[in-house]
């Protein structure tokens, strides 16, 4: 067993190294070491990540990934409670509402991708099955239920129920009311006050300067957008064709949006980071942010035609165009 020192400058390394065969070398050796261990659980969550993706080496192995994910998630890791969900989501089970709402709650890195996801289920729901609806609103307000308790009881002592109740409102996941961007600043604002490093990202990147247009989005980037609300892309047909791991529901129709290659140049990330494409294939485009050189890929199987627009929710967080 290696020491927490050795751990912590092994995990160190593999964050900041650029040479994947090291960083596998790495992760590999650091998820067996103690799971109690905050560094192993972190190693765990990128590993996990490689295999969800199939990237920096790994295969896509989606059961190789929920092994590894399963420990950080038990401790309440934002980013692998979400890519468990997403795991669960595309093998069609029931439990993925649960997890996309564990995630959410959390308030960390994960939650605004988790928010976003049980959004888009919400839209779904509204649309096509109420008894769907109700069920993610059960979801959803036993975990807001128990945010407010934490809030109400002082023992939010970071901030990151106030982070999540703010995603809450941004998300609208209780409809779309016109409060709901006011009561999102209130709840920012609280969290700034306890410290919590995101709240004040969040205060920077959401269209709070719009709180008067009921029909403005929380999550627009800045005064150059078109705050008018945007009819629903015309659907598109799908070619039949199944990605390995996806699972469809037998009522909604899928799309797919690479045939013509239309991936946009540019789409933008968590924090309003700035992608730009760089590769696209039939079914998949890469997209870099030349902010901090993060890649990320873009499948088919990740996109969602909204209200808002197109969106994809991966590993790596939520992303729109």
């Amino acid at each position: 067993m290696l020491t927490e020192e050795q751990i912590q400058k092994m995990f160190d390394e593999a964050v900041s190294t650029q040479d994947f065969a090291r960083k596998r070398q790495l992760l590999d050796a650091l998820v067996k070491e103690n799971p109690e261990n905050a560094d192993v659980q972190a190693a765990q969550v990128m590993l996990g990540g490689l295999y969800f993706q199939g990237k920096g080496g790994a295969p896509r192995d989606l059961t190789r990934a929920e092994q590894l994910l399963r420990n950080p998630a038990d401790h309440g890791h934002s980013q692998a409670l979400l890519q468990l969900a997403l795991i669960h989501y595309q093998s069609g089970m029931p439990d993925a509402v649960g997890l996309f709402c564990r995630a959410w709650a959390t308030g960390g890195t994960g939650a605004e991708a988790a928010a976003a996801r049980l959004e888009e289920l919400r839209q779904v729901g509204a649309r096509r099955n109420q008894d769907f609806l109700r069920m993610v609103d059960r979801e959803i307000d036993v975990r807001l239920t128990a945010l407010r308790k934490k809030i109400r009881e002082g023992e939010d002592r970071d901030g990151s129920a106030e982070m999540a109740v703010a995603l809450y409102y941004i998300y609208a996941l209780n409809g779309r009311e016109e409060e709901n961007l006011q009561l999102a600043y209130d709840c920012l604002t609280e969290a700034l006050t306890k410290g919590n490093p995101l709240a004040s990202i969040y205060l920077k990147r959401t269209a709070f300067s719009y709180m008067e247009n009921p029909l403005a989005s929380a999550r627009l980037l800045d005064a150059d957008t078109d705050y008018a609300s945007k009819p629903e892309p015309p659907a598109r047909e799908y070619d039949g064709a199944e990605e390995e791991g996806e699972a469809y529901e037998p009522e909604e129709t899928k799309h797919s949006f690479f045939q013509a290659a239309n991936m946009p140049d540019r789409i933008y990330g968590p924090y309003n980071r700035v992608y730009h494409r760089f590769a696209s294939g039939l079914r998949s485009a890469d997209y870099i942010c030349r902010e901090d050189n993060d890649l990320v890929t873009i499948r088919d199987e990740d996109i969602q035609a909204g209200i808002m627009g197109y969106s994809a929710t991966i590993s790596a967080g939520y992303f729109y165009w």
